[in-house]
């Protein structure tokens, strides 16, 4: 019997990055009925649109959680022939599923750590499904661990995080980008803020650190340097960000660009990525090893994991997650980027 996938609006799991991952999943099922069921708004739905997702049914619930539209969920199933696993990709459709699917095997699929009190809430479902214990997994070992140290058991599911590389970008896709974001000349660099959800990287981080790496650039060269900061209209603290460079002699540029949640279509454009916050970007990090982009990120975050294998070179870590060692990285990079033009 198939399996079907699960994802409801109220997630940082439900925007485009993760539902490219649902899509894959799906397209990889050796079962053809595999089925996808969205729990939501219409903005759901354009989201798994601009994702690939064409196919898949999608049900209006209050407030875009799943737990709170289970009669309808209910309803949909009476239409259906059976589901041998309910592939849940948020913690409110796990919710939803314990008692529309009772007797289905779960599994949960995690991306971007949860809010803490999603975290109390599945360690309960958790350690209540005796029965039919609830499988899941996480697309880093960081976030298996900070699971593993709740008490939650997870394993790394690697086909998560396997974007594959991506055909190259053709020269006027990049062009078109750079004029659309203001960007031209040759000390003109463009930083990217991967971000899957926009709340998962801070604007303000990213602005203080691109401001001291600016200014050390800029002295080091000899020559002023301009840094083009394109991030999601939506990212946390952005209006802070733009606020604090409005007391600033020198800083960044902030484009924002809505489809930096959709990294396959602008990290063409990027010279280098900032993989800032818990989850170092989500699966948008991934993207940009896909495109050969280099990447800053702290030690301490999943990027880490990556930044000892050769194939992952590009991946620049800081030693902590401080704005001052991250610009130090990214200072680097682009000094290297300049005696070295790709």
């Amino acid at each position: 019997m198939p399996t079907l996938h699960l994802i409801d609006a109220d997630s940082i799991q439900a925007c485009p990055a993760v539902l490219r991952a649902v899509r894959r999943a799906i397209e990889s099922s050796q079962n053809r009925e595999d089925r996808l069921l969205l729990l939501g708004g219409q903005p759901l739905g354009e989201d798994a649109r601009r994702a690939g997702l064409d196919s898949g049914d999608r049900i209006a619930v209050p407030f875009g959680k799943a737990w709170l539209g289970q009669r309808r969920i209910k309803h949909w199933l009476r239409a259906q022939r059976g589901f041998d696993l309910a592939a849940c990709w948020s913690i409110n459709t796990l919710h939803a599923a314990k008692f529309t699917l009772p007797e289905t095997p779960k599994l949960l699929t995690l991306v971007h750590t949860p809010a803490y009190s999603g975290l109390k809430r599945l360690k309960h479902m958790v350690q209540n499904h005796h029965d039919r214990p609830v499988r899941v997994c996480a697309a880093t070992g960081a976030l298996c661990e900070r699971l593993d140290g709740l008490g939650i058991r997870a394993q790394v599911d690697p086909t998560l995080t396997d974007i594959g590389p991506p055909p190259p970008a053709p020269p006027p896709l990049r062009t078109d980008l750079r004029h659309d974001w203001g960007v031209s000349g040759p000390n003109h660099w463009v930083v990217g803020v991967l971000s899957d959800h926009p709340s998962q990287a801070d604007a303000l981080d990213a602005v203080t650190l691109t401001c001291l790496a600016g200014v050390s650039l800029s002295a080091c060269l000899g020559r002023p340097q301009t840094i083009t900061l394109v991030m999601h209209p939506g990212q946390r603290h952005r209006g802070r960000a733009q606020r604090f460079l409005t007391d600033q002699p020198v800083g960044p540029r902030i484009v924002q660009d809505t489809r930096m949640n959709q990294p396959w279509r602008v990290l063409p454009g990027c010279d280098v990525a900032l993989a800032l916050g818990r989850d170092a970007g989500g699966l948008s990090l991934f993207w940009a090893l896909g495109q050969g982009l280099p990447v800053i990120a702290s030690a301490r975050g999943p990027a880490g994991e990556l930044g000892n294998r050769p194939a992952n070179a590009q991946v620049h870590l800081a030693n902590s997650d401080a704005p001052k060692d991250l610009a130090h990285v990214l200072h680097g990079v682009l000094t290297d980027v300049t005696k070295f033009p790709g």
